[in-house]
């Protein structure tokens, strides 16, 4: 009885590693794809272009400074294009915008 509890415990515990290497991988894939989107795209400011993009369990975070609002709504659009909608956290800040006096 004692050997097969420890073995359903190490084969939850491969389980459960296996599952975790996945969701790394995926969350690599996911950070990849947000980062050459943004690369890709000739709109964004330099500090649009620097923004910090990382995925943990599935969620992208974006943090850094850019350059607008607008900017930073851009940005936080184009990784919810790959993440998913609800999948986007956005730490990013952004420069007051300019108004004409």
């Amino acid at each position: 009885m004692a050997v097969s509890c420890l073995l359903f415990l190490a084969v939850n515990l491969m389980s459960l590693n296996s599952r975790a290497a996945d969701m790394s991988a995926s969350d690599e894939r996911i950070s990849e794809n947000v980062k050459d989107a943004i690369k890709k795209d000739p709109r964004l400011s330099f500090q649009g272009h620097e923004v910090k993009v990382t995925a943990q369990n599935g969620n992208v975070i974006l943090q850094g400074h850019v350059a607008s609002q607008t900017e930073r709504r851009t940005l936080a659009a184009k990784a919810a294009s790959i993440a998913g909608r609800g999948h986007v956290v956005n730490q990013m800040t952004a420069s007051p915008e300019r108004t004409l006096p």
